[in-house]
């Protein structure tokens, strides 16, 4: 079973997504990034959500898909310590 946080349920893109997890019975819907059985999250929501959910995964083993659009400023993940094999 595939644990996943979707971040912006209330976008149309998040509702889209947890309907159609709804319909696979090897997904469990996570509701914090604190759950033991949290795989994946997948971020639809706002920029400034993201930076938080960013900053919130850094130290965990989490994979992070980002739909965010809306963002105005340049992004600096500079200060994150990531391995550069990790971004897509």
């Amino acid at each position: 079973m595939i644990g996943i946080l979707i971040n912006g349920l209330s976008g149309k893109m998040g509702k889209n997504l947890l309907e159609r997890s709804r319909l696979d019975s090897n997904i469990h819907l996570c509701k914090s990034i604190d759950e033991e059985n949290l795989d994946i999250a997948i971020d639809f929501s706002i920029p400034e959500s993201t930076i938080q959910l960013i900053e919130s995964l850094k130290d965990k083993n989490i994979a992070l898909i980002i739909g965010t659009t809306g963002f105005t400023e340049p992004v600096s993940y500079t200060h994150l310590t990531l391995p550069t094999s990790d971004l897509v």
